[in-house]
């Protein structure tokens, strides 16, 4: 590996070794930093009378000893040559054009995306007086050079270095004595005793030279701190820019006005490849954004296939061009694109002659490494690349490697430090890393460390969304190496993570294979396992006649093997299944066995999670008072084991049950409770759920627009998850809402698609909903007719199921039909059904539209008083419960002539 050159020892650094302490320590000792020891012991300045006698004092030994104070009279000197006769003479110097300086790009290739990175950079050359450091550090193709030349060729940064700019590709094995020697000619010293002088003569020398004078140094691809250094030769008005790819050497040099260049945002980077490439990227724009990702933003990867598929485009033929864009897609055609160099341009790390690809700069640096480091780097390429990232304990485990190896991959700047103990490779990395020679082992590994991780972790959904790109790809290799026990135990346990975070095609299909594995193992009980988790997922997509033919099987199985854990959890899941597709009933006698067996084996998170099964479907049976019994029992078990995905579950189902008694303010709360929790968790499902019934109560307090907002967020979510059963009640709302509005095409779009999936669904409930919305819809619009198909065959459906609430609810509309086509005997009796199955399960809401409407049936048929009494009773009702429709009845009562007395 190349070495960086060797400087000869200062008397200060010969003092310090003697005594064995560090450049930090003496910084300590005498109140500065370690980078200014550093440039004291290399003679790059000379510190100020008062360091002076601090390090006098500190080595025992005079500053001149030290080396401390310089001696012009002894250094050697270079003079300059007579100026010809015209020529400037010494106290006039001519402004310095260093003929290595590369020219100013042309404008197909300006900066893009980095307007805000040039304006900090230059704000900072342009500040005070001093002495200015500044750093680039960036991957190899991120375009440091490129922001390095932008500065250089800026006009103000030209005016504010008037005397000239001095550039040096440094590279790895940086000729540093060449450098001085021709900016020594550059500055019109004469070279002729160049050769004997040391890096540290020129210093002084061309120090000596520069005086006031002010120049920017720009120092390119540096590798090395002593070449840095050694280059460090301008006074108090000069300034250095640094580019390096090596993170360990920026905040060494320039501390923090260090800048990392990052990658190009998305739509930066397709604006750089439509610039170089623009009937690509204007006849194949989604090709071309993939282009874009596969390089990972990175802008010399860019170029290479900008240029590239502009010449596969000249032609205009598309054959052409969708042959190069598939070509492209595979990352070795990406990594070997290249271009020649010019000569005057070659980079400075590269041989002479070599043409510029992302293989070649990527090589370099991994070149560099050691053959452990080079090892660690193709097995770290295992990890999916950036943006996703990876612990240092599952980089260790992977690769089987060091810290120190992964320190070594850091300082290279191959592997992006992304804060305490965790790293990501940048796209290009990877796609180089994947073609090095690699461990057979590797993808073993991966899948073992997953395995024990996401077992330990179960529970832990922040760390398993941290790492679920990692264990997805420990999944695949677990599939790969037919490692058939790693891949069970990563499935099942990530199954519950990708259920609340709706993750269902996901887990299907990893459950699939997982079962496949068990199933070939023999393995009865993960085999049950397996088909509990499955079924959890198919039932939260609305597909419960598969999820019930999964849960039946799994329930045989774990009856059969005897595990009384596995079959409470079965017996709860089918018992949701049939609750929502056809008998309230039996789900409760599933519900009840599973309840037995949690108390047998005292396991209390099941007990609370099937009370709160049992709390809701004693609800839909018309029994509140033992809903709230089994849901505070559940609340309490959930809240003292801190089962915070339980204790949402409940709070949901308490709002539930406070709607239904006109307790709307109580309803909130717990729902905005249960709501926060359900974000801490990321549970998509229940965020979901609770966001639609916070729009359906602001519906009933009149907040139109707020309904709408919370009810479309809920859908938008709904229909990305794919939760069938939940998209049907947020249509069924927004019907509702569009009713109100007399938007009447618009409601019979969302009830007609509703009506639709509860159907497809077999979710007899979300049918009856949708029948009777759809049945109001009718009646607003004064089509009875079918008005009277909807209600009857809700209605029927609803006895069916023996659903008291649906029974009042439809039996009101089917009342309002009646009451409209003037029925009054029907409508009444009806009305009063209504009334008794509302009166029953304790519906406040329903209770008083029903008076309300036998009051307008007494008032048609001119019974004032009867009118007046029903029309309070409504009132009544309305106004404890908050209910919107109170000021109606107000009103409405309000407006009644007076009773005559006879």
């Amino acid at each position: 590996m190349p070495t960086p050159m060797s400087l000869p020892a200062s008397p200060l650094r010969r003092a310090r070794t003697a005594r064995g302490w560090s450049q930090r320590q003496v910084a300590e000792a005498v109140g500065t930093n370690r980078f200014t020891v550093t440039r004291w012991e290399l003679g790059r300045a000379f510190p100020s009378p008062y360091f002076r006698q601090q390090l006098a004092t500190l080595f025992a030994q005079s500053p001149e000893a030290l080396g401390l104070v310089p001696a012009p009279a002894h250094s050697p000197s270079i003079a300059p040559p007579a100026p010809p006769d015209g020529a400037p003479t010494a106290g006039t110097p001519s402004v310095v054009r260093d003929p290595l300086l590369p020219p100013k790009r042309s404008p197909a290739a300006d900066l893009i995306g980095r307007a805000g990175l040039l304006a900090q950079l230059k704000a900072h050359l342009l500040s005070g007086d001093t002495l200015v450091l500044s750093v680039l550090q960036g991957l190899p193709g991120v375009g440091k050079t490129a922001l390095a030349l932008a500065l250089a060729h800026d006009p103000e940064i030209e005016a504010r270095f008037a005397d000239g700019i001095l550039w040096t590709g440094l590279g790895q094995t940086p000729a540093v004595q060449e450098t001085l020697a021709r900016w020594g000619a550059l500055l019109g010293l004469d070279a002729k005793d160049a050769a004997r002088l040391t890096p540290q003569a020129w210093a002084q020398v061309l120090r000596t030279a520069i005086g006031t004078r002010r120049f920017l140094f720009v120092l390119d691809d540096a590798w090395h701190l002593e070449a840095i250094l050694a280059c460090q030769v301008g006074g108090a008005g000069c300034a250095s820019l640094v580019t390096t790819r090596r993170p360990d050497l920026a905040p060494q040099i320039a501390g923090a006005e260090m800048a990392v260049v990052p990658e190009l945002e998305p739509e930066d980077g397709l604006t750089l490849l439509a610039r170089l490439a623009p009937q690509v990227v204007e006849t194949e724009p989604e090709a071309a954004r993939r282009l874009v990702q596969a390089v990972g933003g990175l802008p010399l990867g860019l170029l290479l296939l900008g240029k590239h598929l502009h010449g596969q485009s000249y032609s205009s033929q598309p054959r052409r061009i969708r042959a190069a864009l598939e070509r492209l897609q595979q990352s070795r055609e990406r990594l070997h694109l290249s271009q020649p160099q010019a000569p005057l341009e070659v980079h400075p790390s590269l041989p002479a002659r070599t043409p510029l690809s992302l293989q070649a700069s990527i090589g370099v640096s991994v070149a560099a490494l050691s053959q452990k480091a080079q090892a660690m780097l193709a097995a770290l390429a295992l990890f999916p690349p950036k943006p996703n990232s990876f612990a240092e304990e599952a980089a260790l485990a992977v690769s089987a490697g060091t810290p120190e190896t992964l320190d070594a991959l850091v300082d290279a700047g191959l592997v992006e430090s992304l804060g305490v103990g965790r790293y990501t490779l940048h796209q290009t990395i990877v796609d180089f890393a994947r073609e090095l020679p690699g461990d057979k082992q590797t993808c073993g590994r991966l899948a073992k460390f997953f395995a024990s991780y996401v077992h330990r972790h179960q529970r832990d959904y922040s760390a398993l969304e941290r790492e679920h790109t990692n264990a997805l790809t420990a999944l695949q290799c677990a599939a790969d190496e037919q490692m058939s026990a790693a891949l069970i135990q990563t499935a099942t346990a990530l199954a519950p993570f990708w259920l609340i975070r709706g993750l269902y095609e996901t887990a299907e299909r990893y459950l699939q294979r997982a079962q496949e594995a068990a199933r070939n193992l023999h393995d009865q009980t993960a085999v049950a396992n397996i088909l509990l988790q499955n079924g959890n997922v198919l039932e939260q997509r609305g597909d419960y006649l598969r999820a019930e033919d999964v849960l039946l099987e799994g329930l045989a199985l774990a009856r059969q093997i005897g595990h009384p854990e596995r079959l409470s959890a079965m017996l709860s899941a089918l018992g949701r299944v049939v609750e929502n597709r056809r008998d309230h009933t039996q789900a409760e006698g599933y519900y009840q066995e599973a309840l037995v067996l949690a108390r047998q084996i005292g396991q209390m998170e099941q007990i609370s999670q099937v009370l709160t099964n049992l709390a809701g479907v004693a609800a839909k049976l018309g029994n509140q008072d033992q809903a709230e019994a089994y849901y505070q029992q559940g609340l309490h078990l959930a809240r003292e084991h801190e089962d915070r995905e339980n204790i949402s579950k409940v709070l949901q189902g308490l709002g539930t049950l406070a709607i239904r008694r006109g307790q709307r303010p109580q309803a909130e709360a717990y729902w905005r409770e249960g709501l926060a929790l359900a974000y801490e968790l990321g549970h998509h499902q229940r965020i979901c759920i609770l966001l639609s019934n916070l729009g359906a109560l602001a519906h009933e307090r009149g907040e139109i627009e707020q309904a709408e907002a919370e009810s479309q967020a809920a859908l938008a979510l709904a229909r990305t998850l794919g939760l069938r059963a939940q998209i049907c009640a947020l249509l069924s709302t927004l019907g509702a809402l569009e009713i109100d509005r007399k938007r009447y095409a618009q409601a019979e779009d969302y009830l007609g698609e509703g009506l639709a999936l509860a159907r497809e669904m077999g979710h007899r409930e979300r049918t009856c909903g949708q029948l009777m919305r759809l049945g109001e819809l009718m009646l607003a619009q004064d089509d009875y007719a079918r008005a009277e198909v909807y209600v009857t065959e809700g209605l029927a459906l609803a006895r069916e199921m023996q659903y008291p609430l649906y029974i009042a609810a439809l039996l009101a509309v089917q009342g309002e039909l009646h009451r409209k086509q003037e029925r009054w005997e029907a409508a009444t009796s009806t009305f009063y059904e209504a009334l008794a199955n509302a009166s029953k399960i304790n519906v406040p809401e329903l209770q008083g539209n029903c008076f309300y409407c036998l009051a307008q049936i007494a008032l048609a048929q001119g019974d004032l008083a009867e009118a007046r009494r029903l029309g309070q009773e409504a009132l009544t009702l309305c106004e404890s419960i908050g209910y919107y429709k109170a000021a109606e009845m107000r009103d409405w009562l309000a407006a009644l002539p007076p009773v005559r007395v006879s």
